[in-house]
């Protein structure tokens, strides 16, 4: 066969292709390979040094640091929410604010005793002392107010839960019910 310049350029297509095909196999795989020497904590492919998330739980090691929560664990506190979610709480998963945000290092962020995967109001302390009006008593003006929203005439708002969410005894649901009224009147007459 007589090289034309046709074939020629073929054939130079061809080994171009093939050294830009084995000079971008080489280059991906110089990019995804995994030095065996590094700890991979959350088995992604990628050590620990190079990885930005080694918690794997979607917040970066530095926000985590920020937030004082374990960049290695998904839930530091144990409380059932991951730190993503007490970071997140305000809808900016980008930012750790204190006070918006659910404290990743602590299951009970507002000091309440109640877990915040449990806790209705996580960021507000739960009293249950019925004193609606917060006035240091509980009198009508408390019930008064609970009844208004049981009945729907009144929203209930986060003081609201923080005082008069009764039900389930030392586990508020987050709801202000016939329930909590009856438990409301209870203490009324005490």
């Amino acid at each position: 066969m007589r090289a034309t310049p046709h074939s020629l350029s073929t054939v130079g297509n061809c080994l171009a292709a093939a050294l830009f095909a084995l000079l971008h196999a080489t280059a991906h795989a110089a990019f995804t390979a995994f030095d065996s020497s590094q700890l991979d904590t959350d088995t992604d492919g990628s050590g620990d040094a190079c990885d930005t998330d080694d918690g794997n739980d979607g917040l970066s090691d530095s926000l985590e640091q920020t937030a004082g929560s374990n960049p290695l664990l998904i839930d530091t506190d144990g409380d059932g929410l991951t730190d993503f979610e007490e970071v997140s709480w305000d809808d900016d998963p980008g930012t750790y604010t204190p006070g918006a945000d659910l404290n990743p290092a602590s299951s009970d962020t507002d000091g309440d005793g109640l877990s915040d995967a449990s806790d209705p109001i996580p960021l507000l302390i739960n009293f249950n002392d019925g004193d609606v009006v917060t006035d240091g008593e509980v009198n009508a003006g408390d019930y008064l107010m609970v009844m208004r929203a049981v009945i729907g005439l009144t929203p209930v708002t986060d003081n609201m839960l923080a005082h008069s969410d009764l039900y389930p005894d030392g586990t508020p649901d987050g709801l202000i019910t016939i329930q909590d009224l009856i438990l409301l009147q209870q203490l009324l007459f005490m």
